[in-house]
C-alpha cells in the first residue's frame, strides 16, 4: 500500500512538473517572441509560437520553416491580412531565414528579394520606423546569401541600404530616451 502511494505521489509530481514547464515555456515564448497583434487566429498564433521554439529554443530550421509555412497558409485562408501587410512580411522574412539555415539558398534568396523590393519601394503601406527595421532584418539574411554566391556588388548595396535605414531609424527614435536606456544598460 505504501508503494502505491509513493508511486502515485511521484507520478503526480512528475506530471505537474512537466505541465508547469509547458505552461512556463508557452508564456516565455509569448513574451519573448510575440506574434504580431494583427494575427488574431489562435491556431496561427500557436504555429508561430512553435516556429519560435524551433528557431530559438530547440533549433531546427526545417521544422521552423514548416510551422511558418502553415501559419502563412492559415493567414491567407482567413483572408484577414494581405501579402503586403507588416505581419506577413515578417513571417516571410523568418521563412527565408529558416530556408537559408536549412541550406535552401535559392528559395530563400527569392523570398528575400521579393520582400526587399516591396519594403524598399514602400509598397507595404506601414510605418516608416517599421520599414527601416524590416530593411535591416532582411539585409541581415540577404547580405550573407549574396556574399556567399559571389554577388558582392549586390551585397554592398544591401548592406549600404541597411546602414542608411539604421541611421534613419535612429534619427526617428527619441534620442534622449535611447541614451537613457543605454546608460541604464551600462550600469547593470
Amino acid at each position: 500500500m505504501r508503494t502505491i502511494k509513493l508511486v502515485s505521489a511521484v507520478s503526480a509530481l512528475v506530471f505537474f512538473s512537466v505541465g508547469g514547464f509547458c505552461v512556463y515555456l508557452n508564456d516565455y515564448l509569448d513574451r519573448t517572441y510575440p506574434a504580431h497583434p494583427a494575427i488574431t487566429n489562435k491556431a496561427t498564433r500557436k504555429l508561430l509560437r512553435g516556429a519560435a521554439l524551433r528557431e530559438h529554443i530547440a533549433p531546427d530550421p526545417r521544422i521552423a520553416y514548416m510551422f511558418l509555412l502553415r501559419a502563412l497558409e492559415d493567414i491567407y485562408a482567413d483572408g484577414e491580412l494581405s501579402e503586403d501587410s507588416e505581419a506577413v512580411q515578417e513571417i516571410i522574412a523568418r521563412m527565408a531565414d529558416a530556408a537559408a539555415q536549412a541550406g535552401e539558398r535559392g528559395p530563400a534568396e527569392q523570398m528575400l528579394e521579393d520582400s526587399w523590393s516591396k519594403v524598399e519601394q514602400k509598397k507595404t503601406g506601414e510605418s516608416e520606423g517599421w520599414r527601416m527595421q524590416q530593411i535591416c532584418r532582411l539585409a541581415d539574411v540577404l547580405g550573407p546569401l549574396q556574399t556567399s554566391q559571389g554577388k558582392h556588388s549586390a551585397a554592398i548595396s544591401t548592406y549600404g541600404a541597411a546602414l542608411r535605414a539604421s541611421k534613419a531609424a535612429h534619427e526617428l527614435a527619441d534620442n534622449s530616451q535611447h541614451e537613457e536606456f543605454l546608460l541604464k544598460q551600462a550600469n547593470y
